[in-house]
């Protein structure tokens, strides 16, 4: 359990070095918006792995069991193959709902991902 936590901290603390890094500042200015998260993942370019990865990084925070946002999702046993799934499920809920966008994009993946695996 401590390891999955210590490598869900590693990817996500990765996801937010290389925000920063794209930002081109020093210093960490905050999380993505849903608006931006999104307009990544739509992009056909190499924001499409940043989307994937961002995404993965939040699923994998979820999968060790902790909530993200006050949102908490229950993935079934077997979890191998079902990133390229999140990470659609997730773009469809930006997709779908513009008016959240506004928000931070890591409560907005949790809430996608939560409404598609609930937990009992």
């Amino acid at each position: 359990m401590k390891i999955r936590i210590s490598m869900s901290a590693a990817i996500l603390a990765t996801v937010l070095g290389l925000s920063v890094r794209a930002q081109g500042q020093n210093t960490f200015t905050g999380f993505r918006s849903g608006s931006e998260l999104f307009e990544l993942c739509i992009a056909n370019s190499t924001a499409d792995s940043y989307c994937s990865g961002y995404i993965a990084g939040i699923e994998d925070v979820l999968v060790a069991g902790n909530a993200v946002n006050g949102f908490k999702a229950c993935f079934p046993g077997n979890t191998s193959g079902i990133s390229q799934n999140v990470v659609t499920i997730a773009v469809a809920y930006l997709r779908d709902h513009p008016e959240l966008r506004l928000f931070y994009a890591p409560g907005l993946v949790a809430a996608a991902l939560a409404r598609a695996f609930p937990c009992p």
